[in-house]
């Protein structure tokens, strides 16, 4: 099933409510899928939920890690190339 997008590429009251629908049907399936595949249905609900926090947090500590690398702030920064 396809996931449609917001109804304007701005911010607006509904977005978030929007986005929630927009993905419910998805997640549904997908909560359907660990529980056929013998997952208890609330511990694939908190597994979710720990996935998508962890997903906030990663997000979250890039963005920082972004504005203090464009600030110049690079200390306790190591950056390292492939060798």
């Amino acid at each position: 099933m396809a996931i449609t997008g917001p109804q304007r590429p701005t911010d607006y009251a509904d977005r978030f409510s929007d986005c929630e629908q927009a993905i419910e049907a998805e997640l549904q399936a997908l909560i359907a899928r660990a529980v056929e595949a013998g997952w208890g249905e609330t511990e694939a609900c908190v597994a979710i939920g720990s996935l998508a926090d962890h997903h906030v947090l990663s997000i979250l500590a890039n963005e920082q890690l972004e504005m203090r690398i464009s600030a110049g702030d690079r200390h306790g920064i190591v950056l390292q190339g492939k060798r």
